[in-house]
């Protein structure tokens, strides 16, 4: 026994470590990382984007896309129908919502791949959507016969500024879903982002307090969020009240012609949320080679302060943010029927995003927040936290507040836009 152990003590020193060993010490590598706030950066193709699939339904399966594309002819013509018969569309929303209820499995496909092609024809036609989703909804609320709901996609619609008001000051048990739909992730949306998590639920180790019982992720990340890019964000409600000056100092004049010019107001949009949430924290935060804090106002008329301002490149890539909108809507099944075409755009822009964010020097906000949020709900790569928190900004922050420039551009010269007439009235 003394001679067989010593055998097996006296191996070479010099053997490799086998392939589990060195996994468990990578991985062991990477929890220390993230319990101690020190999660490396990575890369987003890498770390992010090239991560398999999740939250696929069978019906959205790739099997599934070559039964649609191989049924095709058959699919159009009943797609046909649905769009232009309010009675077909709400036959084909039950047998929709029947497959829902089973799990959407791969039996009821059929079920999806007419009732996603009525509704992209449906947003079309000029006589249902004509382009507008606000246009659609509405026709989709008439084909219901007007009343408090209707059904879309994967789920119920209310349409009362009263009922929406309620529904979003309440809890919601949320998942990852987009305009009730299932949300392609992490191809088309990041993982695990705002709007994804319930607002609601108790912490695993929340103290023994109402008001500890609501922390959960969700509470969390917004906390964090709210911290570090507006509320405690240096300079932040100065920089709102300056966009006008900063606007001016860039060549930007009032101009009523250009009311009409989406890209032109897209791309005002763009430098202004840049400015507004990441001025503080570009090139280190100081100004130049001064070391002055360039979140203090008093220092904004050094010489050397340059406030940050995205090249034509850049703002080309941001506005794609609005130019985008209609893509996130899509289910994966439909994605898929493109051949993830669209998809692959989204998956450049966010890629377009994390470069920005790298040539102005603005991963320290994003360290911060990945740091200060509890060990459980912290992302394993900055870039993963970076991808989370820069969709919000660009989603909402820039798609969406262009949206509402643009809108109100046209509200200004009498014109509805994509509202459609009889929608709006003038005085």
């Amino acid at each position: 026994r003394r001679a067989h152990c010593s055998l097996r003590m006296s191996k070479p020193t010099s053997a490799k470590p086998s392939e589990a060993y060195m996994a468990r010490k990578r991985n062991v590598a990477k929890v220390n990382a993230v319990t101690t706030g020190e999660a490396p950066w990575g890369n987003i193709e890498t770390n992010v984007l090239s991560k398999p699939p999740e939250n696929v339904s069978a019906d959205a399966s790739w099997a599934s896309v070559i039964g649609m594309w191989l049924l095709l002819p058959l699919n159009i013509l009943q797609a046909i129908f649905g769009a232009l018969l309010p009675i077909v569309y709400r036959n084909y929303s039950w047998w929709a919502a029947q497959s829902v209820g089973c799990g959407r499995p791969f039996l009821l496909a059929w079920t999806w791949w007419r009732y996603v092609l009525t509704g992209l024809l449906a947003l079309i036609l000029p006589c249902t959507g004509g382009g507008s989703r606000l246009r659609l909804f509405r026709w989709e609320w008439a084909a219901f016969g007007k009343g408090e709901y209707w059904y879309h996609g994967e789920g119920v619609w209310a349409w009362t500024y009263a009922m929406v008001d309620a529904i979003q000051k309440g809890s919601q048990a949320r998942k990852a879903a987009f305009g009730c739909i299932a949300a392609a992730i992490p191809d088309l949306f990041p993982k695990g982002i705002l709007i994804f998590l319930p607002n609601s639920g108790k912490s695993p180790e929340a103290e023994a307090s109402p008001a500890a019982e609501e922390k959960n992720e969700w509470w969390w990340m917004r906390q964090e969020f709210h911290k570090i890019f507006f509320a405690g964000n240096p300079g932040y409600y100065e920089r709102l009240q300056n966009i006008g000056p900063y606007l001016k100092k860039n060549g930007v004049v009032p101009d009523r012609s250009k009311l009409d010019d989406k890209e032109y107001l897209n791309g005002l949009v763009v430098q202004c949320v840049m400015y507004v949430i990441f001025d503080a924290y570009a090139e280190g935060g100081t100004i130049g080679s001064t070391g002055l804090d360039r979140s203090k106002p008093a220092n904004w008329d050094h010489a050397e302060y340059e406030p940050i301002w995205l090249s034509p490149d850049e703002v080309s890539q941001m506005v794609n943010w609005r130019g985008y909108a209609a893509y996130w809507v899509l289910p994966r099944l439909l994605q898929r029927f493109l051949f993830n075409f669209l998809i692959g755009r989204v998956k450049g822009l966010r890629k377009d995003s994390a470069d920005l964010v790298d040539k102005h020097g603005l991963r320290a906000p994003f360290e911060k927040m990945n740091s200060q949020l509890p060990v459980r709900y912290r992302s394993e790569y900055g870039v993963e936290l970076m991808d989370k928190v820069f969709f919000i900004f660009g989603f909402a922050g820039i798609g969406g507040t262009s949206a509402g420039v643009e809108s109100t551009g046209q509200f200004l010269q009498g014109k509805t836009g994509e509202i459609g007439d009889g929608l709006v009235t003038f005085p």
